[in-house]
């Protein structure tokens, strides 16, 4: 094994090595595990050996194969419907947004937004007050809301959208987003 070679010389570890294998009675069934391999030294630095340590990963390499299946599916589904969704991380003041959202206001993915006022440049500011005033509302008590704002352009056309905003509570019940 090379791995196992290259510490063996070297005495440098190498960590987190992702190694698939087939079952030979079932070719077909794939496993996959995560190795760390390190060197065994004597008390005057000699390495000796090799410790390998191997944690199988089979099943977490589904999920994330799971994972990224259904995330492409909502991805799919929000630009065939065309909306959008963008979660309020309420204890560091952060904006997620969708890519279709961002895409619907025009706006770049990768700009980082600066918290709920990262929103107001994309209303007129009649619509941004109540968009503030419902969301204030639901970060308070959980108040649902559903209303209908002037969306501003980045081309400066507007366009008349509906939002609907809920509040998700932790497991002892405090609003977070």
């Amino acid at each position: 094994e090379p791995l196992f070679r290259s510490v063996l010389d070297t005495g440098v570890p190498k960590i987190d090595v992702e190694i698939q294998r087939n079952t030979p009675s079932r070719p077909d069934d794939q496993h996959h595990a995560l190795a760390n391999f390190y060197p065994l030294k004597t008390a005057a630095n000699e390495v000796v050996g090799v410790n390998v340590v191997v944690q199988e990963i089979t099943e977490l390499k589904r999920f994330e194969r799971i994972l990224r299946e259904k995330t492409d599916e909502l991805k799919e589904s929000q630009r065939l419907a065309g909306v959008g969704s963008w979660i309020w991380d309420l204890e560091s003041d952060t904006v997620t947004w969708s890519d279709e959202l961002h895409h619907l206001a025009g706006s770049d993915p990768t700009q980082i937004l600066a918290g709920s006022k990262g929103f107001e440049r994309f209303h007129t500011p009649e619509s941004w007050g109540r968009l503030q005033a419902a969301a204030e509302k639901a970060c308070q008590d959980g108040t649902p809301y559903e209303i209908e704002v002037e969306a501003i352009l980045p081309d400066g056309g507007r366009r008349w959208r509906i939002i609907r905003g809920e509040a998700l509570r932790d497991a002892s019940g405090r609003i977070v987003k």
